[in-house]
């Protein structure tokens, strides 16, 4: 049995979201249960407490992924919007422009 911090620590570089980052795209899920069958994606929406709908977008800085803009909406589904989408991505790009 696995320690409590055990349980509540996620290989993000298995997970289909960062592949995707590494990839240099911006993953947007507007219901995280449905985007993915993998079982280790499930249970990382456990383990991040119910994580439903996410925007997840890459921090590039002298062409390589350093950094991850992520924002979660917990327990229910959302439809992100446009606007939204471009937050994101303009605080991705503000940040690696900073780095």
């Amino acid at each position: 049995m696995g320690s409590l911090r055990d349980e509540r620590t996620v290989d993000l570089r298995r997970q289909p979201v960062v592949q995707e980052l590494a990839r240099g795209r911006q993953v947007v899920q507007h219901d995280c249960r449905s985007a993915h069958d993998e079982a280790g994606f499930q249970a990382m929406l456990a383990t991040y407490g119910g994580l439903a709908a996410q925007i997840v977008t890459p921090v590039v800085s002298g062409g390589r992924l350093v950094a991850i803009v992520s924002v979660h909406q917990l327990g229910a589904p959302r439809r992100w919007s446009p606007e939204d989408v471009e937050a994101a991505t303009a605080a991705a790009r503000r940040i690696g422009e900073l780095l």
